[in-house]
């Protein structure tokens, strides 16, 4: 089963302070991380897993999550859906 960072991190028993000590990152980096903000890079992607015991394919990046419901909110809000609707029903 995969599982997002920060549940791994709480899992394994870190704060958000001594993960960035370990893994040699900000705070702030981690929450981005977690949160979704950004992306660790795939070489930052092996030194979580074996900081937190897992394999890479075990992690779960919610980005992808977040870019697709920040891209079909910005489509609802453009208008854009409610004039393809007019389109299609006349």
């Amino acid at each position: 089963m995969r599982k997002g960072l920060c549940e791994l991190r709480k899992a394994s028993g870190f704060t958000q302070v001594e993960a960035a000590e370990k893994l040699q990152v900000d705070q702030t980096t981690i929450s981005k991380w977690e949160n979704g903000e950004a992306l660790p890079r795939a070489d930052m992607l092996f030194r979580i897993a074996g900081l937190y015991g897992v394999k890479v394919d075990n992690i779960k990046l919610i980005r992808a999550v977040k870019a697709k419901q920040h891209t079909e909110e910005r489509y609802e809000q453009s208008g854009f859906k409610g004039f393809l609707e007019e389109i299609w029903d006349e």
